[in-house]
């Protein structure tokens, strides 16, 4: 929108500067670069006076510039200038978005991540091809969340550690709930998208009996269901994540290496 703006008032501003100067020149008889001279002070309201209209057509021409010129003058300055804060407001939003799913992955995102990986039965497919490090480039990534695109992402429950799941989503609730409630995550419809399949995931889980084990294959399918979309949408979170921290903050990035659930082999340890 403001990009559609500064681009038609620069196309206002240059037509009526050009109308000027050409105009001022074949009326006034004054050098092409003095007419642009005249045009650019009166559309700007500078007016130093050095130059002016003597003839009626002339005179004409300095009204109009006047009128059509100071309008897009004007039109053109604040569209920079919204455009300049625009940028400034929306790395702000997203340094704050990023703060919020750090928070997530700390508390919650990383550990329920780290306990499906491993009962999916593709993992393979993933293992190696995600052990991010700090070669990866922004060509690496990309492959990497093509790779996360194609990956099938088809759980069996009953590989699934359910009570430790529930038990940690019993735990962050409140979390999860603060989460979806702030204003700055309706703004990033994917991560937005993650905490509802976890949040809905959390209400399946907890509405079902104590004792997980005696659930018949037929819910045990259904909550399959659940956990893949969870699984799905926290792969692409994390792989983003991890992205965004290797570009602004190493020393997290180092952590996030070291904690990887795509890598079985992973530790938070540091090792020689």
């Amino acid at each position: 929108m403001r990009t559609s703006r500064l681009y038609i008032f620069g196309s206002l501003f240059l037509l009526a500067l050009t109308g000027g100067t050409f105009g001022f020149h074949l009326v006034e008889g004054v050098g092409l670069f003095d007419s642009f001279y005249f045009s650019i002070i009166t559309m700007s309201t500078v007016g130093y006076g050095d130059i002016h209209p003597w003839t009626t057509g002339g005179k004409l021409i300095a009204i109009c510039l006047v009128f059509a010129g100071v309008g897009t003058f004007v039109g053109v300055v604040e569209s920079v200038a919204e455009s300049v804060f625009s940028v400034k407001e929306e790395r702000a939003k997203r340094e704050k978005r990023n703060m919020i799913r750090g928070i997530f992955f700390s508390d919650v995102g990383l550990d329920l991540l780290s306990r499906i990986v491993p009962a999916d039965p593709a993992r393979d497919g993933l293992y190696g091809r995600l052990d991010v490090n700090a070669s990866w480039d922004r060509k690496r990534f990309k492959k990497a969340a093509k790779l996360l695109d194609a990956h099938v992402f088809t759980l069996d429950a009953s590989q699934v550690d359910l009570h430790a799941v529930r038990a940690l989503l019993r735990e962050k609730s409140d979390l999860l709930l603060r989460l979806l409630e702030n204003p700055s995550i309706g703004e990033h419809e994917a991560f937005s998208d993650t905490l509802r399949a976890i949040y809905h995931l959390r209400d399946e889980i907890l509405c079902r009996p104590e004792d997980l084990s005696t659930l018949p294959a037929s819910d045990l399918k259904h909550l399959g269901g659940d956990l893949s979309r969870v699984y799905s949408y926290i792969s692409g979170q994390w792989l983003a994540y991890v992205r965004y921290l290797k570009e602004s903050y190493p020393y997290l990035f180092y952590l996030a290496v070291r904690t990887n659930p795509f890598n079985p082999e992973a530790s938070p340890i540091v090792k020689e």
